[in-house]
C-alpha cells in the first residue's frame, strides 16, 4: 500500500547537546554526520530513524537504543503498527533526499515537504524478510568492525604492557631518566626524532587550469574512521599542482594525522596508517586534506612504533594541551609537539619485537575492511531491488516469532 510518510512517522526536531553533553555520558549524540559526542541524558529512547535537516540531508542512520540528536537531525516517532522501524531505515535509503532540497547556501529540508513523500510499503510479512536479507549483511559489517576495534586495541595494549609501564623487563637492569626510570640501553627521545618528514595536506581544485592540472583522490580528516572500516569516500577528486602531488603523495606506512578542524566532542589527532589497500583503492593517487598532516618515517619498523605511540597519546588526550583554539576551530601545534613530547625508545631488538607481534593485527584490520567494503556493495546493490520486488522474497521463511528490531 501507498502511504505518505507523515502516516507513518511523527517528525521530530533534535536540540541542543550544550546542557547535556558529558564525556562520560553513556547516551550517544548525533549529527548529520554520525556520533559527534556523548550525553548523560537522552532524547528518545525506541527505535527510530534519523533524517539529515542540515547540511549532509542525503545522511540516513537507525538507532534502536537511548539517543541524542542535534538540531541538524530530524528523528522519528515510528508508527510500529503500519511498519518495522529498520524496514523504514533500508527504505528511505533508497530516497535521494537532494531533490527535495530547500536551502540556498545550506542544504535543507522542510517537514511539509518530507511529510508529503509517498511510499509504497509492503505487508509486514514481506517487510520482515526483506529486513533480515539486508540486516543479516549489516550484522557482518558490525561483527567485522568489533573485530577491527578490538585489533586495534590489542596492539594498544601490548604497546603499553611494553613501552610504558615495561612489565616484561622488570627481572633486568634499569636507569634513571628524565621519564623516571627505564630498562638499561634505552633512551628517552623526542618524538620528532622519529619522524623522518612531515607536511600539511592539500586540496586543490576542483577544476582544472594550467597549473592545477593532475587529478588525485583526497581523504579528509573525516574520512579517517570510515576509512579504517572499509569505506572509502571517492567524491574529492580534485586538480592539484605537480609541486603538491610529487611532496604529499601518500605511500604504504605513511600516518595521515588530522591537525585542524575538531569540535566540544572531538579532540584533534584522528589518524590513519597507510595500507597498500588503501592505495589500491585510490590507484596509488591520493594525497591527505589540509586539515591534515603527512607523517613518514624511514622504515617500516619504525613507522608502526611511531604510529602506535601517536595513538597511545591520543587515547590518552595527551595531545588536547598542543591544540590552540581560536574563532571555533583548533589548530594542532605540530612543531611544538615534536620537540616536546617525549617517549621511551625501546632497543632494536624489542622495536623488532614489537613490529613482529603486533604487525599482523594491521594487516587483519585491512583484510576485515576490504570484506566490509564487499558487504556493503552486495547490501547496497540489493536495496533498490528488494525494496522495488525485482527480488522476490517469498520463499524466504522466517522463524516464527523472529526479532528483527536489535
Amino acid at each position: 500500500m501507498e502511504y505518505k510518510l507523515s502516516e507513518l512517522v511523527k517528525l521530530r526536531y533534535g536540540k541542543s547537546q550544550k546542557r547535556v553533553e558529558n564525556t562520560n555520558g553513556k547516551y550517544p549524540i548525533i549529527g548529520t554526520g554520525g556520533i559527534i559526542g556523548y550525553a548523560s541524558d537522552y532524547l528518545y529512547n525506541s527505535p527510530s530513524v534519523l533524517i539529515g535537516r542540515k547540511g549532509s540531508i542525503q545522511n540516513i542512520y537507525y538507532i534502536d537504543k537511548p539517543f541524542w540528536t542535534i538540531d541538524t537531525l530530524f528523528f522519528t516517532e515510528i508508527n510500529e503498527n503500519f511498519i518495522i522501524p529498520k524496514f523504514l531505515y533500508y527504505k528511505l535509503k533508497t530516497i535521494d533526499f537532494i531533490q527535495y532540497n530547500e536551502g540556498t547556501s545550506i542544504p535543507s529540508l522542510r517537514t511539509q515537504t518530507l511529510n508529503e513523500i509517498i511510499l509504497d510499503i509492503p505487508k509486514f510479512s514481506e517487510q520482515k524478510k526483506i529486513t533480515n536479507t539486508l540486516n543479516n549483511l549489516d550484522k557482518k559489517i558490525e561483527v567485522n568492525n568489533k573485530i577491527i576495534s578490538n585489533l586495534e586495541e590489542q596492539a594498544q595494549s601490548i604497546f603499553k604492557s611494553w613501552f610504558i609501564d615495561f612489565e616484561p623487563f622488570q627481572d633486568g637492569n634499569f636507569v634513571e631518566s628524565e621519564l623516571g626510570l627505564i630498562p638499561e640501553g634505552w633512551e628517552v627521545k623526542n618524538i620528532g626524532c622519529l619522524i623522518d618528514f612531515d607536511i600539511g595536506g592539500g586540496w586543490g581544485k576542483e577544476t582544472p587550469n594550467d597549473k592545477y592540472c593532475l587529478p588525485a583522490y583526497v581523504i579528509r580528516g573525516t574520512d579517517i574512521e570510515n576509512i579504517k572500516k572499509g569505506f572509502y569516500n571517492k567524491e574529492n577528486y580534485r586538480f592539484h599542482t605537480v609541486s603538491n602531488l610529487k611532496n604529499r603523495r601518500l605511500q604504504y606506512g605513511d600516518i595521515i594525522f588530522e591537525s585542524s578542524g575538531g569540535s566540544v566532542n572531538q579532540d584533534l589527532g584522528r589518524m590513519l596508517y597507510v595500507s597498500d589497500k588503501l592505495l589500491e583503492e585510490y590507484n596509488d593517487d591520493v594525497i591527505c586534506a589540509s586539515f591534515c598532516k603527512l607523517i613518514r618515517a624511514d622504515n617500516v619498523i619504525t613507522r608502526w612504533f611511531l604510529y602506535n605511540s601517536l595513538k597511545f597519546a591520543y587515547n590518552r588526550r595527551y595531545l588536547t594541551k598542543y591544540e590552540v583554539k581560536s574563532t571555533g576551530i583548533s589548530n594542532f601545534s605540530f612543531k611544538i609537539f615534536k620537540d616536546d613530547y617525549k617517549i621511551v625508545y625501546p632497543n632494536n631488538k624489542f622495536l623488532k619485537k614489537y613490529f613482529e607481534l603486533t604487525y599482523d593485527n594491521f594487516k587483519l584490520i585491512s583484510n576485515l575492511s576490504i570484506q566490509n567494503k564487499k558487504i556493503a556493495e552486495i547490501r547496497d546493490a540489493l536495496l533498490p531491488k528488494l525494496m522495488s520486488g525485482e527480488i522476490d522474497v517469498s520463499s524466504i521463511n522466517l522463524e516464527e516469532g523472529e526479532i528483527l528490531n536489535e
